[in-house]
This record gives structure tokens, C-alpha cells and sequence, in this order.
């Protein structure tokens, strides 16, 4: 039960947050191996899931800027 509370937490971090693994390991309080973090971040593909969230991150800040513009540009 534990490890599933850490692996979701360690991929939180690593993908949403953009934190490195060793930064993650000395998160969780050494608790869980960077070895243990590896292999959930090859397994749960860590990799194209944290390039996936930065693509959303991106299209959504352009988004946000593109109705900054128009407003200002109406107002």
C-alpha cells in the first residue's frame, strides 16, 4: 500500500513538477530507492507522459495569451 502512495507521489513529481529523480528520492525521505524510482519511471513511461503534460502546459499558456491579447486589444 505504501509503495503505490510513493509511486504516485514520485510520479507527480517527476512529471507535473519537472523534479529530477535523486531531488525525488530526498522528497520522499530516502524511503523508496532511486533504483525503486527508475524502474516505476521505465515502466509507468514517465518520459512521454511529463512531455505530454509540457505540450498541454504550452498549448494552455497560449492559449491564456492569445485572450490577454484580444482583450487588451478590445479594451
Amino acid at each position: 500500500m505504501k509503495a503505490a502512495i510513493y509511486a504516485e507521489e514520485a510520479r507527480r513529481l517527476f512529471v507535473s513538477e519537472g523534479f529530477s529523480l535523486d531531488a525525488i528520492v530526498t522528497m520522499l525521505g530516502n524511503k523508496v530507492a532511486r533504483k525503486t524510482l527508475f524502474n516505476w519511471k521505465i515502466q509507468g513511461e514517465w518520459d512521454a507522459k511529463r512531455r505530454e503534460y509540457l505540450s498541454q502546459t504550452k498549448d494552455m499558456y497560449q492559449e491564456i495569451a492569445e485572450i490577454a491579447r484580444l482583450t487588451i486589444k478590445e479594451a
